[in-house]
C-alpha cells in the first residue's frame, strides 16, 4: 500500500472520528429532555442514550487504533522500512558463553524443586531464588553436583 492510500484512509477514519465525537457531545447537550415521566414501560430516555453512548464509545475505540496504526503505517513508509524498529535494537550475539554458576545443588534438590521455579536457558540451569540485597525473586545460574 502507497503513502497516498493511507493517507486518504487516514483523512477517512479521522472525520469519521470528529462525526461520532461532535454526535456524542450534542446528544448529551440537552439533559433536560433524557429524563420524561410515565415511560409507559419503555426504557426511559437517559437509557437508551447511554447504550447509543456506550456502541459509539466502542466505535471510537475502533477508530483511535487504527488511526494509530495508520500513523505509524504511514511513518514507516516515508521512512523507507516496512518494519516495526524497535527502541532498543541490541543485537544478541549468538554464541554467547555460559553463565558462570552462583549456586551448587545437588540432584535431590533439584528435583525436589517445583517445575515453576527451575528452568533451562541455552543448556543452562536456572533456579529462582530469593536475592537477599534487594529483596526480588531472581533466577540464578546453578551447578547441579551429584
Amino acid at each position: 500500500m502507497n503513502t497516498h492510500n493511507l493517507t486518504e484512509r487516514l483523512a477517512r477514519v479521522e472525520s469519521r472520528i470528529a462525526k461520532l465525537e461532535a454526535r456524542d457531545k450534542a446528544m448529551w447537550g440537552d439533559m433536560a429532555n433524557c429524563f420524561p415521566l410515565g415511560t409507559g414501560g419503555r426504557r426511559p430516555g437517559w437509557q437508551k442514550r447511554m447504550d447509543r453512548s456506550l456502541t459509539r464509545a466502542k466505535e471510537l475505540s475502533r477508530l483511535y487504533r487504527e488511526r494509530d496504526s495508520l500513523r505509524d503505517a504511514i511513518r514507516r513508509a516515508e521512512m523507507g522500512t516496512s518494519r516495526v524498529v524497535t527502541k532498543n535494537p541490541d543485537p544478541v550475539p549468538v554464541n554467547t558463553q555460559p553463565v558462570k554458576p552462583l549456586l551448587r545443588v545437588t540432584k535431590d534438590e533439584w528435583q525436589a524443586k517445583h517445575r515453576d521455579f527451575k528452568s533451562y536457558i541455552n543448556g543452562q540451569p536456572y533456579i529462582l531464588t530469593l536475592d537477599p540485597e534487594t529483596g526480588a525473586t531472581v533466577l540464578v545460574p546453578v551447578e547441579i553436583v551429584d
